[in-house]
């Protein structure tokens, strides 16, 4: 096992617009736990997946979303980014009547 592991980056994942997860805090208390070591330095809560590349944007992760329809290069018609992040797959009440705009509301039915 190496003695230290160090993880560079072109960027800074805390700030890239997409969902938060928790993952650096996980990974700082369980290291310990299972012989890895102690996590010097962990962003307690951080990027899960940027918001251009879940919607198949070629973009730097950091960069402002593109409007829908603005020759974004995704391969979506349309699509919706919330205003602020959320936890990961968490919907903001925007996102989630929008949604249901577009998808339509469940047959209660049907489930």
């Amino acid at each position: 096992m190496p003695d230290e592991l160090i993880v560079d980056s072109d960027y800074c994942w805390k700030n890239v617009p997409g969902g938060r997860n928790v993952f650096g805090a996980i990974t700082q208390y369980a290291a310990p736990w299972v012989d890895c070591g102690k996590v010097a330095k962990s962003e307690m809560t951080t990027c899960a997946i940027p918001t251009g590349s879940a919607i198949g944007i070629d973009m730097p992760p950091d960069a402002p979303m593109p409007l829908p329809g603005a020759k974004s290069g995704s391969p979506f018609d349309d699509y919706i980014a919330a205003e602020r992040d959320l936890e990961h797959v968490g919907l903001s009440p925007e996102t989630a009547a929008w949604l249901l705009q577009h998808l339509g509301a469940a047959d209660a039915n049907s489930v």
